[in-house]
């Protein structure tokens, strides 16, 4: 069989799998009564079929015809509503913290098997090889697990504050409400970071990193390292590709540092000052990086991701110094991120 009638034949398992899809979310949503039942699965309507058939077949199929544009759909198929799944399930079951997360993790790991197989069928009968595509199919997976924590943190903020009043939440605690939506704000920039870089990387000639040697040759070139590696560096690329997104967005991560600093010791105004600077940094820093087109992906395979850990040790320790009130570790967990992120930089600057 040609490659014009696989792609043909993709595209019609593809639909139908959608349409299946969209029949059971259907009669899910019949079967629920209350408003907040509705809305949680709402989500599985987005990642199950809006999403990919944006990206799979509208995109994949009619406007650029690329077998890899509609093996990104099938990704976003697989593992968004896997993810999605798992997040729902961990908040919605009534068991010990362990039975939650052994279930979590197992439908997380489910869906980025599935999509391993599915990728690896996808290379042998289309002959997909390229080092863009892994970096696209890298990203692109990072990208669906962050679209659903992204989902499941909007539909439990609004069940935590559906029950309360805005107007009130705004007089009496405007700065949790500010958190809350840089929180939303800064996991929205990281979800389109990622799916801009993997449309992109598509486009353009990319090369993989240098060979590792002994162990951590091992260990890189495992399938999911392997692919967390690639789609962490399309992020840290990406992330300094524009220079005015790159600096607002990095004045926005200061100023919600501050704000949430000026929170954990109770200093009045401050806080709120810092926050709303700090989504309005990161707001403009979206929408500049949305409108901009990424034309080379030269040197990429020198990246390494220091920046998306060096953010994620940080969130890490504001949520350890706000939520549980421990702000000896919140404030050592800083000082030790902070020193792994500056060396490299004093390594690299010595003769």
């Amino acid at each position: 069989m040609d490659n014009p009638r696989k792609t043909e034949k993709l595209d019609d398992a593809f639909l139908f799998i959608l349409s299946s899809v969209g029949l059971v979310i259907s009669f899910i949503q019949i079967t629920m009564k209350e408003l907040t039942e509705i809305i949680e699965a709402m989500p599985f309507l987005l990642l199950g079929i809006v999403l990919p058939f944006f990206v799979g077949y509208l995109k994949g199929a009619i406007e650029i015809d690329s077998v890899e544009e509609r093996m990104r759909g099938w990704i976003y198929f697989v593992i968004g509503t896997s993810s999605y799944f798992a997040f729902f399930i961990f908040v919605r079951i009534n068991a010990e913290y362990v039975v939650k997360e052994g279930v979590f993790l197992f439908l997380v790991v489910f869906g980025l098997l599935i999509a391993y197989k599915l990728l690896r069928w996808s290379k042998k009968v289309f002959d997909i090889r390229s080092p863009s595509s892994q970096y696209a199919f890298s990203g692109t997976a990072i990208c669906a697990v962050a679209s659903s924590f992204l989902f499941r943190l909007i539909i439990g903020l609004y069940s935590d504050f559906q029950g309360r009043d805005i107007y009130e939440i705004i007089l009496t605690n405007p700065t949790e409400l500010l958190f809350w939506i840089w929180i939303i704000l800064s996991s929205f920039s990281i979800v389109l970071i990622f799916e801009k870089a993997s449309e992109n990387a598509l486009q353009n000639e990319l090369e993989l990193p240098r060979q590792f040697s002994g162990w951590s040759r091992r260990i890189v070139n495992f399938s999911l390292i392997k692919g967390l590696l690639l789609g962490t560096m399309l992020f840290e690329y990406t992330f300094d590709f524009n220079l005015k997104a790159r600096l607002l967005w990095i004045q926005a991560f200061v100023f919600w540092f501050l704000g949430c600093l000026f929170w954990v010791v109770r200093a009045p105004l401050l806080p709120q000052v810092f926050l709303l600077a700090a989504i309005i940094s990161g707001l403009v820093a979206a929408i500049i990086f949305h409108r901009m087109r990424m034309t080379s992906f030269r040197n990429i395979q020198g990246a390494f991701p220091n920046k998306l850990s060096y953010c994620l040790l940080i969130f890490v320790a504001i949520f350890t110094m706000l939520f549980s009130g421990n702000i000896q570790s919140g404030v050592l967990v800083i000082i030790l991120s902070t020193v792994l992120y500056i060396l490299p930089y004093i390594h690299n600057r010595k003769p």
